[in-house]
């Protein structure tokens, strides 16, 4: 008798498991291209950038920030993935990026949860 109770208790068990695995979840929304995104981001981010630089300079150095921002495009961390070699720009860059959260969503709504985004010092 106890081994009929215990294969009932394991039987219910694992058809629970079964059910909760066939379980349907909804589906994920998923990102669509969207080609104006990456111009609204960088329009929106460089309106706030604040670096005043030489004229005369002929520099062209860059600087990679690896961004990271929640579903409501609130930016959670800003990253130096290569430096312009200028730590003032750099963080004239990081800055900007900051203070531009939240940042634009794409037209279905979502956003990139990470992205990688280049900075040049005369643009």
């Amino acid at each position: 008798m106890a081994h009929v109770i215990r294969l009932a208790i394991a039987t219910g068990a694992l058809l629970a498991l079964l059910a909760a695995c066939n379980k349907a979840e909804p589906p994920a929304k998923i990102s669509t291209p969207d080609p104006a995104y990456a111009p609204a981001l960088m329009a929106k981010i460089k309106s706030n950038l604040n670096y005043a630089y030489q004229l005369e300079t002929t520099e062209k150095s860059a600087v990679e920030m690896k961004i990271s921002q929640r579903e409501t495009g609130e930016v959670l961390a800003v990253t130096v993935l290569k430096s312009s070699g200028n730590p003032a720009y750099d963080l004239a860059v990081e800055r900007a990026i900051l203070k531009s959260s939240p940042l634009p969503r794409k037209k279905d709504g979502t956003v990139e949860a990470e992205f990688v985004a280049k900075f040049t010092v005369k643009e």
